[in-house]
């Protein structure tokens, strides 16, 4: 079907009215607006061991419990420094020293915990700081998670000791799946048993 204007025109050409096409291919563009990728919230848990201007000692320790959110740590840092009294400021300093640091659930405390870190524990040797491997570590943390963290070993003369674990939100929690994907004889199931196949 073509309707006609006056000028004989036909409407529904789009060749007929170049500047219009065009004016109206600008106006759809500007409304498109492009979803940029989600943030990369990231995070750290600062474990910080402090003799207040003393030698540290084996045994200092904590029992911190992670907030809201799940998390991925994707990284980890041990740094060792002294206190010093004329200078007013920490300075790093050599140190050798273990930490051990294990994970434990909301409410199951008194089940104990098991090591994060896998067979190593991480530790500086004969180093002011380093950057820790952290392959064969449990690295997915759920809402609740308590990190019971302990100096293992220590020589020398630091006063403070920190290890950062640098963790990433993750939106997908207690799976460990990178992707879900959909295709011929892939589909999910729900907790009734019941199968359902997910589209994007």
């Amino acid at each position: 079907m073509t309707f006609e204007v006056a000028n004989a025109t036909p409407f529904n050409n789009p060749s007929a009215q170049p500047a219009l096409v065009e004016m109206w291919r600008s106006a759809i563009n500007k409304a498109r607006t492009e979803i940029p990728p989600p943030p990369l919230l990231t995070a750290a848990l600062i474990i910080n061991f402090d003799g207040a201007g003393s030698v540290l000692t084996v045994g200092m320790g904590g029992i911190p419990e992670l907030p809201p959110g799940s998390f991925r740590i994707i990284g980890a840092h041990l740094a060792a420094g002294v206190w010093s009294p004329t200078d007013l400021l920490i300075t790093p300093i050599t140190t050798t020293a273990t930490v051990d640091i294990r994970l434990a659930s909301h409410g199951m405390w008194s089940g104990g915990a098991r090591p994060i870190y896998g067979t190593t524990q991480p530790g500086l040797t004969a180093q002011a700081e380093a950057d820790i491997d952290i392959s064969g570590w449990i690295t997915e943390l759920q809402p609740g998670d308590i990190l019971s963290y302990a100096l293992a070993t220590f020589t020398g003369s630091a006063t403070v000791l920190t290890l950062t674990l640098t963790l990433r939100r993750i939106d997908v929690a207690g799976i460990n799946a990178p992707a879900f994907f959909d295709g011929s004889s892939v589909d999910f199931t729900d907790s009734s048993g019941i199968p359902f196949v997910s589209r994007s």
